[in-house]
C-alpha cells in the first residue's frame, strides 16, 4: 500500500498480483440471470443470490486494486453501481429474512472505504518519510516514522475487522471473497514488515519495570509506585514522561538521571472494580525511543467519602428561565491530588437539567433553562456526583426552588368544507403569554359535545388537523380547543369558535329539504299563490326588470330586491320593502309566523348587502362577514337573533311563536322601512 525506503534498501508495501473482476480465478462466475426477468413468486432467493454475487465481485476487485496502491480504482467498484445493487438486494432481503445480510453488505463497503482512505494516507506518509531520510532530517524522519508505526497498527486492526465481515458474508450468502481475503492478508503482512523496518531504523526499544508498596488501595489510602525505564541494553532513559493510574484516572511523573521514578497514586475516578494499575511511557514524537508499558495487579476495596457544598443557587424561576447553582466537592480525607474531572449533575424535581465536571479545586458551576414539565410550586434543586462506581463515594446536596406558573395563549382558525361529507380544518398556535412557542403539547379538540381528537403542537407551537363532522352535530356548534397544562408549570388555555354547517351530508340534507318543502307549502296557503315564491319573483321583475328566477331557502338574499330608481325617479328598493312588509304582516295575520320571519330576513339582508357580498353566501356566512366589516346599520344582537330565527323558519319543522315573529318583523320594519 505504501513504499518505505531505508538508507541502503527499499521496503515496498505491495501485495499480490494485479487482477480484475473478469480474470480473478478465485471468484465464482456469477449466474447469467437478469433479475429484472425473474418475477415468479419463488424467485426472490435466486434474485438475492445473483445480486449478492455481483456485490461480492465488486468487493474482490476493490481489495485487489488497493493492494496494488490503485486507490481510485479501489473506490470505483464501491460507488454508485454498488448502491444500485445493494438497493435491489435490500428490496428482496425482507422476503428471504436477509435484512441483516443487506446491512452487512453496506457495513463491509463502508469499512473497506475507510481502509482505502487510511492506506492512501499511509502511502503519502511513507513517501514523506522517504524524502526526510534522503535529506538527512533525522528529527522529521522520526516524527513520520512514529506516525507510520501508529497508523499501521490502526490499519491492521481495521483489516482484521473487515476480514471478519468477509467471513460472515461468505457464510450467509455462499459467495466467494477469497480474492479480497488474500489481498488483505498480504497487505497486512507487508505493512507489519515495513513498520518493523522503520522502527528498527529510527527507534530504540525500551524496557519499563514497576513496583507498588501495596496491592490493596482505596480513595482514602494512596499507593506508592516506583520503577525504572531503560533501553533493552540497560541504558537509563532520563527525563522521560510517564503516566500512572487505573484506566483514564491517572497522574503524571518523569524519570530521573538513572531512569528511575517514584510517585504516589490516590484513585479518585477509577472504577471500584478495577484490578490493574498501569504505568505507560509515551515518548515525544521526535524522541529516538519506542514506547513501553508495565502493569501491576491491584484491587480497590473502599470508596473515599465526599461532601458537596452549594452556593449562589437560584431560588425562584419560571419556565424557560435559567436555573443556576455553584458547588464544591470536598474529599473527606487528606489528599494532595487535584480534584478536577469529577462528574456532577444538576436536578430539579428529580429531572436532570445539566452536567459538568469539577476544576482542580473541586469547584463546579451548573446552569440550564427550567423545562415546562416541572409543576409550579416549591420543589427540590439537587446537585450530586454523577457516578456510583468510582473510588470516591457519591454525595448529594439539595436546596429549595420555587417554580412560578406561566400563563399560556391559544389561538384557533377553523374552516368548514362540504362535499358529500362535512369536514372541518382546525389550525392555530400555542404560546406563552409573552409569545414563546410551546412545542410537543397535546391539545384536545371538541365540536359541540363531541370529542374530535387530540393534536400535538410542532416546534413553533403551531397545530393543524382535519376532522369529519359527525351527523349528530347541529347546524351550528362551538369548536373548542383546550390545553390542559396538568403536570407542568404552564396554565391551561381554552379557545372557542362558532361554526355553522349549511350544506351537510345526505341524512341532514334530507331533513333540510323536507323543512324547505313545509315552508313553501305554508307560503302557498298564506298568499294563495303558485309555489316557489312566485309573488316575490313578480315583485322583483316589476321593480328591476330582471328575469324572473326561482329562489331557494339556501340563498335567502333572493327574497330581497335590488335597489334601483323606479320610473318616477323614486326609490324602487323602498317601494319593494313596503310591499314585502305588507306580505309579512299578511303572513302574521294568517297565522304563519315562519313565512313572516323569512320575508323580514330577506328585507334586512338586501339592505345590508355590500359590494363584497357573495351570491351563494349562507345566512351564517353572511352574518360572519357583516360582523368583520363592523358596519353600524343594525345592532349585532338583533342581526344574530334575526339570523337564528330565519334558520329555524327556513329549515326547522317547528313553528316560531307568533309573538316572536311579530317582534322581529316590527324591529326590521322600524329599521329599514
Amino acid at each position: 500500500m505504501a513504499g518505505v525506503s531505508g538508507p541502503t534498501s527499499d521496503v515496498v508495501l505491495q501485495t499480490g498480483p494485479t487482477t480484475d473482476d473478469s480474470t480473478n480465478t478465485t471468484n465464482r462466475t456469477p449466474p447469467h440471470t437478469n433479475p429484472d426477468e425473474i418475477d415468479e413468486a419463488g424467485d426472490n432467493q435466486r434474485v438475492a443470490t445473483y445480486l449478492a454475487t455481483r456485490l461480492g465481485s465488486r468487493l474482490n476487485v476493490s481489495a485487489v486494486a488497493v493492494s496494488d496502491q490503485a486507490f481510485d480504482d479501489g473506490r470505483a467498484p464501491l460507488g454508485e453501481d454498488y448502491d444500485v445493487l445493494l438497493e435491489r438486494y435490500s428490496a428482496v432481503a425482507a422476503d428471504i429474512d436477509a435484512e441483516e445480510t443487506a446491512d452487512r453488505f453496506n457495513l463491509t463497503r463502508e469499512q473497506q472505504r475507510a481502509i482505502i482512505d487510511s492506506a492512501e494516507d499511509l502511502n503519502q506518509t511513507a513517501l514523506a518519510y522517504q524524502r526526510a531520510v534522503e535529506a538527512g532530517n533525522d528529527e522529521r524522519a522520526r516524527e513520520l516514522g512514529r506516525e507510520i508505526i501508529e497508523t499501521t497498527a490502526e490499519l491492521n486492526a481495521s483489516t482484521e475487522s473487515l476480514t471478519e465481515q468477509y467471513a460472515a458474508l461468505e457464510e450467509e450468502t455462499d459467495i466467494n471473497l477469497d480474492g479480497a481475503q488474500a489481498a488483505l492478508n498480504q497487505s497486512q503482512q507487508t505493512l507489519s514488515q515495513a513498520a518493523a523496518a522503520v522502527a528498527q531504523r529510527e527507534f530504540t526499544e525500551t524496557t519499563l519495570t514497576v513496583e507498588t508498596n501495596r496491592t490493596t488501595l482505596s480513595g482514602g489510602a494512596p499507593v506508592r509506585v516506583t520503577g525504572q525505564l531503560t533501553t533493552t541494553d540497560g541504558e537509563p532513559i532520563s527525563d522521560a514522561p510517564l503516566t500512572v493510574g487505573i484506566g483514564t484516572d491517572t497522574v503524571t511523573t518523569q524519570t530521573n538521571d538513572t531512569g528511575r521514578f517514584t510517585t504516589t497514586y490516590q484513585p479518585l475516578l477509577a472504577p471500584i472494580n478495577a484490578s490493574t494499575l498501569t504505568v505507560t511511557y509515551e515518548p515525544t514524537s521526535s524522541a529516538p525511543y519506542l514506547g513501553a508499558t508495565a502493569t501491576q495487579r491491584v484491587s480497590l476495596t473502599e470508596q473515599a467519602d465526599t461532601e458537596l457544598r452549594l452556593a449562589n443557587s437560584t431560588e425562584t424561576a419560571a419556565f424557560s428561565e435559567t436555573v443556576r447553582v455553584n458547588g464544591t466537592v470536598h474529599l473527606l480525607t487528606e489528599t494532595d491530588r487535584p480534584l478536577d474531572g469529577i462528574p456532577v449533575v444538576l436536578t430539579v424535581d428529580g429531572q436532570r437539567l445539566a452536567t459538568a465536571t469539577t476544576d482542580r479545586t473541586g469547584a463546579v458551576s451548573l446552569a440550564d433553562e427550567l423545562p415546562a414539565d416541572i409543576p409550579d410550586g416549591t420543589t427540590e434543586l439537587g446537585v450530586a456526583i454523577d457516578r456510583q462506581d468510582l473510588a470516591i463515594a457519591p454525595s448529594t446536596a439539595t436546596t429549595q426552588l420555587t417554580v412560578q406558573p406561566t400563563s399560556t395563549s391559544l389561538s384557533v382558525d377553523a374552516v368548514t368544507n362540504t362535499t358529500n361529507t362535512t369536514t372541518v380544518s382546525v389550525a392555530g398556535q400555542l404560546t406563552t403569554a409573552s409569545g414563546e412557542p410551546l412545542a410537543d403539547r397535546e391539545l384536545g379538540i371538541t365540536l359541540g359535545e363531541t370529542r374530535l381528537g387530540v393534536v400535538e403542537t410542532d416546534q413553533t407551537g403551531a397545530y393543524q388537523a382535519n376532522y369529519t363532522v359527525p351527523d349528530s352535530v347541529g347546524r351550528t356548534a362551538d369548536l373548542t380547543v383546550a390545553y390542559d397544562g396538568t403536570g407542568t408549570s404552564l396554565t391551561g388555555s381554552t379557545v372557542t369558535q362558532q361554526l355553522s354547517f349549511t350544506t351537510v351530508g345526505w341524512p341532514r340534507l334530507g331533513i333540510a329539504l323536507a323543512a324547505g318543502f313545509v315552508v313553501v307549502s305554508l307560503i302557498v296557503v298564506v298568499f294563495v299563490r303558485p309555489p316557489d315564491w312566485r309573488w316575490v319573483r313578480r315583485l322583483r321583475a316589476r321593480v328591476t326588470n330582471e328575469p324572473v328566477m326561482t329562489p331557494s331557502p339556501s340563498d335567502p338574499s333572493d327574497m330581497a330586491v335590488s335597489s334601483s330608481p323606479d320610473a318616477d325617479g323614486g326609490d324602487a328598493n323602498a317601494t319593494a320593502h313596503r310591499h314585502s312588509f305588507d306580505h309579512a304582516q299578511a303572513a302574521l295575520a294568517a297565522g304563519h309566523p315562519n313565512a313572516a320571519v323569512q320575508i323580514a330576513y330577506g328585507v334586512a339582508r338586501n339592505h345590508l348587502r355590500s359590494d363584497n357580498a357573495q351570491p351563494a353566501e349562507t345566512h351564517w356566512e353572511f352574518y360572519q362577514r357583516w360582523q368583520r366589516t363592523g358596519r353600524p346599520e343594525i345592532d349585532s344582537d338583533h342581526l344574530r337573533q334575526l339570523t337564528e330565527l330565519y334558520e329555524t323558519a327556513a329549515f326547522s319543522p317547528h313553528d316560531i311563536s307568533m309573538e316572536t315573529a311579530d317582534d322581529i318583523v316590527s324591529t326590521v320594519e322600524d329599521r329599514f322601512r
